[in-house]
Order: structure tokens, then C-alpha cells, then sequence
């Protein structure tokens, strides 16, 4: 478990839950922690044990660290999302011949 979701996580809170960023950072922090006791990933976390960290994190959480969303995201250049790998492997393919 790498937690790669945690970012997303963070900025969820500043974004939704009206969170100071370096309050959000720890917070994410807190729900790591607790995602590594109980090893499971942030996702598999209740929204109930998010909710003890932060009263603020609502159901919605769950769609916003899910990994598939996590990786759509990243869409600038080298990105993870699926649009940016078929570049990559078309720029790749060229190289190749």
C-alpha cells in the first residue's frame, strides 16, 4: 500500500471541505496512519472512522480517492491518465519503428 490517493485526499478537504492546506496535509496524515494500523487502504476506510478525524469529510470522499479517479486526473504532460499513456506508448512506438 503506497497510499497514492493521499494527495487527492488532501486537496479534496481544501477543496471541499474548506480546510487550510497544511491542516489538510496533516489530517490526510491521521487517516494514513489509521489506514496503515488497520491495514487497508484510505479507501477501504469508513466513512465513519474518516469522519472522527474530520466531521467535515462526507460520503463523497469515496469518489474522489478512488484509484481509477486518481489516475484520470493526472492529465498534464507524463501523466497517468489513460489519454496521456496512449501517448506515451505512441511516442514510444515511433521511437521504436
Amino acid at each position: 500500500r503506497g497510499y497514492l490517493n493521499a494527495t487527492d485526499l488532501a486537496d479534496w478537504l481544501v477543496q471541499h471541505a474548506d480546510v487550510a492546506f497544511r491542516d489538510a496535509h496533516h489530517l490526510t496524515g491521521q487517516l494514513v496512519k489509521l489506514a496503515e494500523e488497520k491495514k487497508c487502504g484510505l479507501e477501504d476506510l469508513s466513512l465513519a472512522q474518516m469522519q472522527a478525524v474530520h466531521p467535515k469529510i462526507t460520503a463523497d470522499i469515496f469518489a474522489a480517492i478512488a484509484i481509477d479517479a486518481c489516475v484520470a486526473r493526472r492529465v498534464s504532460l507524463g501523466g497517468t491518465a489513460p489519454a496521456r499513456v496512449k501517448e506515451a506508448l505512441a511516442t514510444a512506438k515511433k521511437a521504436v519503428g
